[in-house]
């Protein structure tokens, strides 16, 4: 039975009783490949339109790495456009031109801030920025404490009025 790929990461599996001689070599590509995932970094040039990572079966590729660096003069908007499997990217904005950055797979994409860095995740399905849903909700929390310190300040007054 011959090597198979496993669908997140591309690593090779291999078969038992394969690669007698070089199953070591092999072994250690994977381990490389697994660090690449967990903390390596890829250059990804963007300027506008799609652009999509590239992938590769049991060989550095950009979809594979943790940290995606965005390059280049934005001449539109750009998607990046990553695998349909759960994987967590830390994006770098390298870029210059006020268009927007969207990390997406076959679903929903993950708007990127301006300035970054983000945290985006990925199911199979759609993708999130972290990051903005973070923002977005500590916007939200900051309107609700500017309500809560304008009803104490009325308060407040109410019961100095009070006191006079």
């Amino acid at each position: 039975m011959p090597s198979t790929y496993d669908p997140l990461l591309r690593l090779e599996l291999q078969a038992t009783g394969e690669n007698a001689t070089t199953w070591g070599i092999k072994t250690n590509n994977n381990l490389d490949l697994i660090a690449a995932a967990v903390a390596g970094s890829a250059v990804v040039s963007v300027s506008s339109g799609d652009t999509t990572l590239t992938t590769s079966n049991a060989a550095a590729d950009q979809a594979r790495c943790a940290i995606l660096i965005l390059e280049g003069t934005l001449t539109g908007h750009v998607n990046v456009i990553v695998p349909a499997s759960p994987k967590n990217y830390v994006t770098l904005r390298n870029t210059s031109g006020a268009f927007n950055i969207t990390v997406k797979n076959t679903g929903t994409g993950a708007a990127l801030s301006s300035s970054g860095p983000d945290l985006v995740v990925c199911t199979s399905a759609t993708c999130v920025n972290l990051v903005g849903a973070l923002a977005s909700s500590v916007s939200a929390l900051q309107v609700q404490v500017n309500q809560v310190s304008a009803a104490v300040s009325t308060i407040n007054a109410a019961s100095i009025r009070v006191l006079e």
